[in-house]
């Protein structure tokens, strides 16, 4: 009796730890997956802009990554788009220091706003 329940109790929990991680994976696919990264990238960025003042070039280099793995399914929305010229001010601002790096910074903030306004409508 004791080894049907240990069976019993072994397969039950091998059952549950796959349905669990088939659930997971398939609510994170495609376009799911492609909303949260991005949206995580930008909100890296957007936090070291409000409590830093400054971005570090991992932040940036991790939304390159997000936007170079999904150019070629969501290169032509909005979103993806909008997204790039946040990694290309960020960039600039980074790598010449222009006097305006505020106002850049300021800008970028309205363009993640952007971004997740976007993202709402363009991705289920």
């Amino acid at each position: 009796m004791h080894i049907v329940r240990i069976g019993s109790l072994i397969l039950a929990m091998t059952l549950l730890l796959v349905f669990a991680d088939g659930c997971k994976s398939l609510a994170l696919t495609g376009s799911r997956k492609y909303k949260v990264d991005l949206t995580n990238a930008c909100l890296n960025i957007q936090n070291e802009i409000e409590q830093d003042g400054a971005v570090k070039q991992t932040t940036v280099d991790k939304l390159t990554a997000v936007l170079t793995k999904y150019q070629p399914e969501f290169g032509k929305k909005g979103s993806w788009t909008q997204s790039s010229k946040i990694r290309d001010t960020v960039q600039k601002v980074i790598s010449e220091n222009p006097a305006n790096a505020f106002q850049l910074y300021r800008g970028c903030l309205g363009d993640i706003a952007n971004v997740n306004e976007l993202l709402k409508t363009e991705v289920e």
